[in-house]
């Protein structure tokens, strides 16, 4: 059982520790030394870890959840999963190296940001992050708290009170165009896409050759669903272009360890960019505590 909070009282994730925990004492008779608890050192949770005899694991006192993908908190039970560390490490090495140059035309994360806080002032406040891979959606998912949390701020560093942010979206294709492309498409100029796709997919599979079939959809036959679905998101992209809906893309090599450490490095110094461009801290979330502390009343009362 992996225990991980970084605050240590994080009610959701306090109350399945526990019914976990209970669940490993019936099966287990020394059932601390299959436990771990991933949190700050000065929290609550790793004291009554270290009083109770469990595995600890820390998180740096200077990263904050959201931030902390690359810390104990992913690395640990992703190498438990069979996950290469060291390439995913390598690959946000990489990404680091390269989104800290001073010039920015030589840094794509600077870059980004420029041009996603330009289409915001513009009016646009929706960003979309269209993933087409059903294998990424957990990192649409990963990104969406890291924009929402790190940019949506009621004051700006200075205190004043400015209520900013930028809405994230997460579509997954080709599944959501049958549900989300009419919006797109037709609704209101507020929405600003950021494509992501693999140029290599080990899969093979493909569509056979029916007799009587083709005149359901031509041109599929025999082609495998790699080709088809690099059709389906050219001819998105297309589509966009010619409404004029703004969009960049990213492309990954692959999905390799390599390539998802470099694409996770990226896009947490392109938040902080884009912080830093709306002026506000992209390291707090204060507005968070307050659903926490009412939560807390509320049980405490019952």
């Amino acid at each position: 059982v992996n225990g991980i909070s970084k605050s240590g009282t994080t009610t959701e994730t306090i109350a399945n520790f526990e019914l976990m925990l209970n669940l490993l004492r019936k099966y287990k008779k020394k059932y601390e030394d299959f436990v771990v608890v991933t949190s700050d050192k000065e929290s609550k949770l790793w004291a009554l870890a270290v009083q109770k005899g469990f595995n600890v694991l820390e998180i740096p006192e200077k990263v904050v959840g959201r931030y902390s993908v690359l810390s104990a908190v992913g690395l640990f039970p992703l190498g438990l999963l069979g996950i290469d560390l060291e390439q995913l490490l390598a690959g946000a090495k990489v990404a680091r190296d390269v989104c800290i140059r001073k010039n920015i035309e030589d840094n794509p994360a600077a870059k980004s940001a420029a041009i996603q806080y330009l289409h915001y002032l513009s009016g646009k406040n929706i960003f979309d992050l269209f993933l087409f891979s059903n294998d990424l959606e957990s990192l649409g998912k990963w990104y969406r708290q890291l924009m929402a949390e790190s940019l949506g701020k009621k004051f700006d560093i200075e205190g004043k009170r400015v209520n900013v942010g930028i809405t994230p979206t997460v579509s997954i294709g080709s599944t959501d165009l049958h549900s989300m492309a009419q919006l797109y498409l037709g609704g209101p100029y507020d929405k600003f896409t950021t494509f992501v796709s693999v140029k290599k997919d080990k899969s093979t599979l493909t569509v056979p050759k029916l007799e009587g079939y083709t005149e359901l959809v031509s041109g599929i036959q025999g082609k495998t669903f790699k080709t088809i679905m690099d059709a389906i998101f050219e001819g998105t992209k297309k589509a966009f272009r010619n409404d004029k809906r703004p969009f960049v893309e990213i492309t990954l090599p692959d999905k390799s360890e390599h390539s998802i450490g470099q694409f996770l490095q990226f896009k947490m110094i392109e938040t902080i960019y884009l912080g830093r461009l709306l002026n506000v801290n992209p390291f707090n979330q204060p507005s968070v505590e307050s659903y926490k502390r009412e939560t807390r009343r509320i049980l405490s009362q019952k």
